[in-house]
């Protein structure tokens, strides 16, 4: 049986994911992110299991503790009016961060985030994200 920092490696690298975007999403520097990976901390506290459900649905951090069964891949839908990134692993991540539905107001906020940098962008992402919880 794989150990639950080797199924957290295997789920990002299926989703074609850096270690440093991830580290980015969840708010954590690359350094800790990477001890996670490499099973230098030994278990997952609550509040990183917590930072784990900004990048991963609640089944694959379930599996990422427990092992188990691997999920299915989840395919969320979004509005797909609006495109905020043209590299395709941005558009990846940003599709995971995206609610299912989001309010008109919302939207137009969104729809104004085109026009940033992907640097920027990302922190208001995660700033939506930290909001959520």
């Amino acid at each position: 049986m794989s150990k639950w920092y080797e199924r957290m490696t295997s789920l990002r690298e299926e989703k074609g994911t850096k270690q440093q975007e991830i580290a980015d999403v969840l708010g954590i520097d690359y350094t800790s992110y990477n001890r996670y990976e490499n099973g230098k901390t030994t278990n997952i506290s609550r509040s990183f299991e917590k930072k784990l459900l900004k990048y991963f649905t609640s089944n694959e951090v379930e599996y990422i503790k427990n092992g188990g069964e691997k999920p299915q891949k989840e395919t969320k839908v979004i509005n797909q009016s609006f495109t905020l990134s043209t590299n395709n692993k941005d558009k990846e991540i940003e599709n995971r961060l995206m609610p299912q539905s989001l309010a008109p107001d919302i939207l137009n906020i969104v729809d104004m985030l085109k026009d940033i940098d992907k640097i920027e962008r990302r922190k208001v992402l995660r700033f939506v994200l930290d909001l959520q919880d």
